[in-house]
């Protein structure tokens, strides 16, 4: 790869990663103002919005920048630094005013390409920026690749044993023909797991105590709640949420989206088993009681699990003792498609794109000017567009190689 795609390469990509940065300050900023300010009281609809604003940027900076589409907004260009402040061939001299005078022919080429690579100096930055960044991205996945072996170590340790014959599996399977789940979904119970959780790959773990500690309502409900986060793939969109967390990691807001989203996924899960279950007070109740057992677990558990944090525990609670109208309707798969798709479109089109431009080939000019003669760009006598002031003696001396090939 010559010195100018490796340069349109490096350009491409920082102009990408600032356009993500802006994108993603825009839905997420958003998102977090219209749930705070509670404009948005909808559960569900807070939902779609955090969804959309989690994964947005990185569809719609993407879109823009490899699509090539020109957004309404415009972009914001960043100065790539082309040009030396120092002078290669000679002191570099002042110029106050644009200078009077037409303008000579532009210089030899391998003059043009010798002054370009002498005096290039706009790639440090940007590529410095990549590879933080790239260091940045390593490390982070490393760090979710070894909690996710952590995770599945412990799970394999928690000796998870099939519920086969009980009235609990037959809840279930009533649950699922509900749900029209067209999936297994594999029920297992363990005494080393004190809190009921919704596993990776449609598996519902529950403790060994909730077989016989919860009544047959508490029982319908725990299992209507965490067959919600199956539906509903919490696990996946957790996962995703530690993906843009580890690969963005300079986007303060993912940490906050994906804290909301876990909120928001408990309420909604609520809201799912209130539906199914017709019976409010049955999944306060087992929540009460399965909190008592929270304090007994020994390893903590990142999973989509019944009971949550204490404070969220205690107003999922009160909230579920309140008026029946106080759960959110639900809003159809097709709705949230809809709605995140309208979000990026929107953005797509009027965000604006952060423009890295590579350092290409500039055309050079020289114009005489006493004894001296200048360098200048785009055939411009602006005195920002001056880029050398060298003295005409002595000449301009070729590079070694087409001295070495001439001679």
């Amino acid at each position: 790869m010559n010195d100018l795609a490796w340069n349109q390469l490096v350009a491409l990509a920082m102009s990408w990663l600032l356009t993500y940065a802006l994108h993603s300050m825009l839905l997420l900023g958003m998102a977090w103002l219209l749930t705070r300010t509670r404009f948005i009281v909808s559960y569900p609809l807070a939902s779609i919005l955090w969804k959309a604003a989690l994964v947005g940027g990185l569809i719609t900076a993407t879109v823009q920048i490899v699509g090539g589409i020109v957004p309404l907004g415009g972009h914001v260009d960043l100065t790539w630094p082309f040009m030396s402040s120092g002078s290669v061939m000679g002191q570099a001299m002042a110029i106050p005013a644009p200078l009077p005078g037409p303008l000579t022919s532009p210089l030899p080429g391998h003059v043009l390409m010798w002054v370009q690579q002498s005096t290039q100096s706009g790639l440090e930055w940007p590529l410095w920026i990549l590879v933080l960044w790239v260091l940045g991205v390593g490390i982070g996945l490393a760090r979710l690749f070894i909690a996710r072996l952590q995770l599945q170590h412990y799970l394999r340790q928690v000796n998870r044993r099939s519920v086969t014959v009980s009235p609990m599996r037959l809840t279930l399977m009533r649950l699922c023909r509900l749900a029209r789940l067209k999936y297994h979904v594999r029920l297992t119970f363990s005494d080393q797991i004190l809190v009921p959780v919704a596993l990776e790959g449609g598996e519902i773990c529950i403790p060994e105590r909730a077989l016989k500690g919860l009544s047959t309502a508490q029982q319908e409900s725990m299992l209507a709640h965490e067959l919600a986060h199956i539906v509903r793939r919490d696990a996946d969109w957790r996962f995703a949420a530690q993906l843009m967390q580890a690969i963005f990691f300079f986007q303060p807001l993912n940490y906050i989206a994906n804290r909301k989203l876990q909120e928001l996924a408990e309420y909604l899960c609520d809201d799912w088993a209130v539906r199914h279950t017709r019976n409010q007070l049955s999944l306060a109740q087992c929540l009460s009681e399965v909190a008592t057992w929270v304090q007994q677990q020994a390893h903590p558990v990142n999973l989509p699990t019944l009971t949550g944090k204490p404070s969220l525990l205690l107003n999922r609670v009160t909230r579920l003792v309140g008026k029946p109208e106080e759960c959110h309707s639900p809003i159809s798969e097709y709705w949230h498609i809809a709605i995140g798709i309208s979000i990026v479109i929107i953005v797509i089109t009027l965000a604006p794109t952060v423009s890295v431009p590579e350092a290409a080939p500039v055309p050079l000019l020289r114009q005489e000017y006493g004894n001296s003669f200048f360098y200048l760009r785009n055939g411009d006598g602006r005195a920002d567009n001056f880029i050398e002031s060298l003295p005409v003696p002595p000449p301009i001396p070729l590079p070694p190689e087409l001295s070495a090939a001439g001679s």
